[in-house]
């Protein structure tokens, strides 16, 4: 206990109470990146703000590795429903840099919707088929059962007359059928 409160004041904090907290915070998070606990240079680095810095890094970089991991195996599972119809196509989204840029290009929240694409509620990309490249409508799906959590434009502009009669068309010839197909193999 001498060593670690020693080591406490030694830190720039300000005070002793976010110093503490910082240490807590630090050795909260060893364990998550697999780190050395017995290592002594490691449970008290001479500079904490630095290493705490590193240590959160490392566990942002497995999180995106685990959800680009996860976002490989929905991307390959949800291409049965790409479809195209009446100068329309949709595609799933195959990483969270596509939610990242159609969010930044539509001007709407669908970059920061990583996890729940993977988790279900899954993202697609409407466009025309002479613009593949070219975002027109973001589209949310429940993919357990078929209904559409949100379809936005640009501005988060509501659908379309035509995109709206894309997405029913989508939903009746793609969407509920591949849904039904999982429930039958699940009851059989």
């Amino acid at each position: 206990l001498v060593t670690i409160w020693n080591y406490i004041l030694k830190q720039k904090e300000g005070n002793v109470s976010s110093a503490i907290s910082l240490c807590e915070d630090y050795w909260k998070d060893l364990p998550k990146v697999g780190a050395d606990m017995k290592n002594r240079e490691v449970m008290f680095p001479s500079n904490l703000r630095v290493a705490h810095a590193r240590v959160i890094s490392a566990i942002k970089y497995q999180e995106d590795e685990a959800l680009r991991k996860k976002f490989q195996k929905i991307s390959k599972k949800l291409s049965a429903l790409q479809w195209e119809h009446d100068g329309l196509l949709i595609v799933p989204a195959a990483s969270e840099s596509e939610l990242i840029a159609e969010g930044k290009i539509l001007g709407h929240c669908v970059g920061g919707y990583g996890h729940a694409h993977c988790e279900g509620n899954s993202i697609f990309f409407i466009r025309h088929t002479q613009e593949r490249e070219v975002p027109y409508f973001t589209l949310q799906l429940n993919t357990k059962t078929g209904f559409v959590i949100q379809n936005r434009g640009q501005q988060n502009c509501a659908r379309t007359k035509e995109v709206e009669t894309f997405e029913k068309a989508w939903l009746a010839t793609i969407v509920m059928p591949w849904i039904n197909q999982k429930k039958e193999r699940k009851t059989a």
